[in-house]
């Protein structure tokens, strides 16, 4: 048997710990770089949620723990429809919006990439007291498929909700409390939330 040059034995333990070297890097590596995506969205969080604490202290809004009255709607279709009819799941969302606005056309961007079947359109519905045939092309441009509600003249949104600012984000349950509010454009981090707490529960 012929022997190893010592040569080749040190070349070969010097590429292996080379090699476990930018392994381990790699790996420490992905762990910063998660660390920090993980830090970064939980600072914007905190931003998003003093941001809405200040707009509802500010003018006195829709808050946690309220309950909605069950307003009768008007959909795209021209059909009355009634808040407490829709809340078919443990959680659903209400996206409050004025067609056009830049931040609400962010998160329907965001709907139309993440949501995929008609179980998870169902957590979600969307109100505005703008246009219903610009309401109509949002809906055709962005395939949202969940229910558009026309609110007349803002008598939910402002009225009675005091919402002056889109998107107003609004999660309630099936009886109509409020469990959480955010102003400004959700992401699909937080639709998969709420789809995830609906199959859990």
């Amino acid at each position: 048997m012929s022997r190893i040059p010592s040569w080749v034995k040190v070349l070969t333990a010097a590429a292996l710990t080379v090699g476990l070297a930018v392994l381990l890097g790699l790996k420490v590596g992905q762990a910063v770089g998660a660390g920090k995506a993980r830090a970064t969205e939980e600072r914007r969080a905190d931003a998003r949620d003093q941001a809405t604490a200040a707009f509802v202290e500010e003018f006195e809004c829709v808050n946690i723990g309220d309950t909605l009255p069950d307003h009768e709607f008007e959909d795209l279709q021209r059909n009355t429809v009634m808040l407490s009819d829709l809340l078919r799941q443990p959680r659903t969302l209400l996206v409050f919006y004025l067609p056009g606005c830049t931040d609400c056309v962010t998160e329907f961007e965001q709907l139309g990439q993440t949501l995929d079947n008609e179980r998870d359109w169902s957590c979600f519905i969307l109100v505005s007291p703008g246009n219903p045939r610009l309401a109509e092309d949002e809906r055709d441009e962005y395939g949202l498929i969940c229910p558009i509600l026309y609110d007349h003249r803002a008598a939910f949104t402002r009225n009675e909700l005091r919402i002056h600012a889109f998107p107003f984000n609004v999660l309630v349950d099936q009886n109509r409390t409020v469990i959480d509010i955010t102003v400004g454009p959700l992401d699909r981090s937080d639709f998969l939330k709420i789809i995830s707490s609906n199959s859990e529960a």
